[in-house]
């Protein structure tokens, strides 16, 4: 008889092992695409009530939690897996006991500067790329690495209006149709139709999924999209319309917002026409994996009849509890962009 399979995880405080790692009695790591920060959820046993009593010193918010994922003899006696999940910033804890005492730390891939996501800025680029924008923003927090998969293109002009830095961020790269994802010590900046187009790295059947939920819709897509803006000039004389369509008639996204010219119209539309029509087939399965799985990348799904095809994965979050593993898997059908 071969060895049971286990999941188990290593939890450093501030880049120290202060036993939380013995004291876990879940974790839930939530890996996201892009969009929103990688988040974890860590519930630890107080059992003899010291950390509620205040005998021993709590975590603190504000300090760093960094998590690895073990999967012991997984495929075989010999297969071992790891993980090394990443450094996090604690900002939530939550004390609770009945039978039990609990502590559980909420955590997230954010620059522990929190000027990032909460200091409003006003400033003007000229001639400048959206990667060197990314390098510039990152240098005011100490973040050092840039992760670049998408084309360059110098932007004329680019208004930050009392944004913060991410917040801005995040809108410049929407605008040009490409998705950002932070972490504490970087980012990572990436056109999905490339990702889209590489090869598949999980293949799913219903026999190895717990549950599946499977949606399609056509609500809220596009075949289209119109982009409108008047451009003020010096003079109300100079007032420039800029008027864009893209795609095809049938079901229009029609957009007012502020654009520099037609080519940054035309990006406009494309992105949000393709964001839109990311929810036109989307699946939600748990499962337990082979192997780890990451958000990004592409699965297949097979012998599910309609539901057959390539998906990318939004989100993965791996749960962990009682040396059980499991992943819930968030995705949509890869499909035909503009």
């Amino acid at each position: 008889m071969g060895l049971a399979r286990r999941a188990r995880v290593k939890i450093l405080y501030d880049g120290q092992d202060t036993g939380l790692s013995e004291k876990a009695l879940s974790v839930s790591y939530t890996d996201n695409a892009e969009g929103k920060s990688d988040d974890v959820r860590v519930t630890l046993e107080d059992r003899d009530l010291k950390w509620i009593e205040g005998k021993n010193s709590l975590p603190e918010i504000g300090h760093e939690l960094d998590l690895t994922i073990y999967l012991d003899h997984w495929n075989s006696d010999l297969d071992m897996q790891s993980y090394h999940v990443g450094k996090f910033v604690i900002d939530d804890i939550t004390l609770s006991h009945g039978a039990a005492g609990t502590v559980t730390l909420g955590a997230v891939s954010m620059p522990a500067d929190e000027g990032f996501n909460s200091v409003w800025r006003s400033e003007t680029w000229n001639k400048v790329t959206l990667k060197q924008l990314a390098q510039e923003i990152m240098a005011r927090y100490g973040m050092e690495k840039l992760f670049w998969y998408g084309e360059e293109q110098i932007l004329e002009a680019v208004e930050q209006q009392n944004e913060s830095d991410s917040a801005f961020l995040k809108n410049q790269c929407d605008k040009q149709g490409l998705c950002l994802k932070v972490y504490k010590t970087g980012l990572v900046i990436f056109d999905k139709r490339l990702y889209e187009s590489r090869g598949f790295k999980y293949l799913f059947t219903r026999y190895d999924t717990e549950s599946l939920s499977y949606n399609r819709t056509l609500f809220g897509t596009y075949t289209g999209g119109e982009v409108k803006y008047t451009k003020s000039g010096g003079k109300e004389s100079e007032a420039k319309t800029i008027d864009v369509t893209v795609g095809t008639p049938e079901r229009l996204l029609r957009l007012n917002q502020s654009v520099q010219d037609e080519e940054e119209a035309r990006k406009l539309a494309i992105a949000r026409v393709n964001e839109a029509n990311e929810k036109a087939e989307t699946v939600s399965l748990i499962v337990i994996p082979q192997t780890i799985l990451y958000a990004s990348d592409n699965f297949f799904l097979d012998r599910m009849g309609v539901v057959n095809g390539k998906y990318f994965t939004q989100s993965v979050t791996h749960n962990i509890d009682g040396g059980r593993y499991s992943c819930n898997v968030n995705g949509y059908k890869v499909f035909n962009r503009l």
